[in-house]
């Protein structure tokens, strides 16, 4: 309550004095800051498939080495442990627990990214013209910035019933939404693709 009260009147000293805030200081961009939630409801549309969140996090320590986004396929139980240091402990746990039989997990990787003000999620899964497309967004608070660094993940399992038999091509688009003072959207097309083949 203390740390509210001194930001306003911060605020208020600020504007007496004929300054603006800082950006960060301003509650109206936290407030129009979307949610992954409000994403997910915002970004279906007819191509859209349904899907189920099964694990969102990052994994400091570079476990994940790629400094750029990825994909990753997962089929089967025995390509589990290709990923097993990638996600955050318990991870791997729930991905044991997946009916491979009916059920394709997906994990999509930011990256390389600052290990504070960030999430990083996907809000829809698109099926159309051949090409699966999972829709990624870093949602970046710069205010809260940490010098130190992880790689953030979203793990997600689709019904194989969803999608089609044989090749399948996948690509991962990225939009990230930056709270500084306006909210800025920059949306940055396909920054990773991969495939894999369905039986």
């Amino acid at each position: 309550m203390k740390s509210i009260v001194f930001v306003v009147l911060a605020m208020n000293l600020l504007l007496l004095a004929g300054c603006q805030p800082p950006p960060f200081l301003s509650p109206s961009s936290i407030r129009d800051m979307p949610t992954c939630e409000e994403l997910a409801q915002n970004e279906t549309t007819e191509h859209s498939l349904s899907w189920t969140s099964l694990a969102r996090g990052h994994a400091s320590g570079f476990t994940y080495q790629r400094a750029e986004p990825g994909l990753v396929i997962i089929g089967a139980p025995d390509e589990i442990a290709q990923i097993s240091l990638y996600p955050r402990e318990g991870a791997t746990e729930t991905l044991s627990k997946v009916n491979f039989d009916t059920q394709i997990v997906m994990i999509a990787f930011s990256g390389i990214e600052s290990s504070g003000g960030l999430t990083f999620c996907l809000s829809a899964v698109d099926f159309q013209n051949g090409i699966l497309t999972l829709h990624s967004n870093l949602i970046i608070y710069p205010a809260a910035a940490s010098a130190a660094q992880s790689s953030y993940y979203h793990m997600i399992e689709i019904s194989r019933d969803e999608l089609p038999k044989g090749d399948l091509a996948i690509q991962l688009m990225k939009t990230i939404y930056l709270s500084y003072g306006p909210v800025l959207k920059e949306e940055q097309g396909v920054v990773a693709t991969t495939s894999t083949v369905l039986p």
